[in-house]
């Protein structure tokens, strides 16, 4: 996902999550930022549009982390999913996980 800071979150299978600047100036995108915690597969990752620093990622070991970009260090990790976490999305405070269990859950990130 995109944020209006010209950042880009991107979602890997290296257990990453990468912060990307566009406002580089060639004419790639660079990574500014690696984020490690996750033990799996990051399988999308989505930025919490009421708070411009923080963004949640979701695994294949079905496990949200909620992370300050400011920090390589996630602030807290939720069991979102039994199995594997496929996909996630945000409205609001809200983030919104799909997993492999078949289930759409929903997750309430006041400021």
């Amino acid at each position: 996902g995109s944020h209006t800071s010209g950042l880009v979150a991107t979602s890997h299978p290296d257990h990453r999550v990468r912060l990307w600047d566009r406002r580089s100036s060639s004419d790639s995108a660079l990574v500014r930022t690696s984020l490690h915690s996750h033990k799996e597969w990051v399988s999308g990752v989505t930025w919490l549009p009421d708070n411009p620093f923080q963004i949640v990622s979701i695994c294949h070991g079905g496990l949200a982390k909620c992370w300050d970009i400011r920090s390589s260090l996630p602030l807290f990790t939720l069991q979102a999913h039994q199995g594997k976490g496929l996909c996630i999305s945000s409205s609001g405070s809200n983030v919104w996980t799909g997993g492999e269990d078949g289930k759409l859950k929903s997750f309430n990130f006041q400021k």
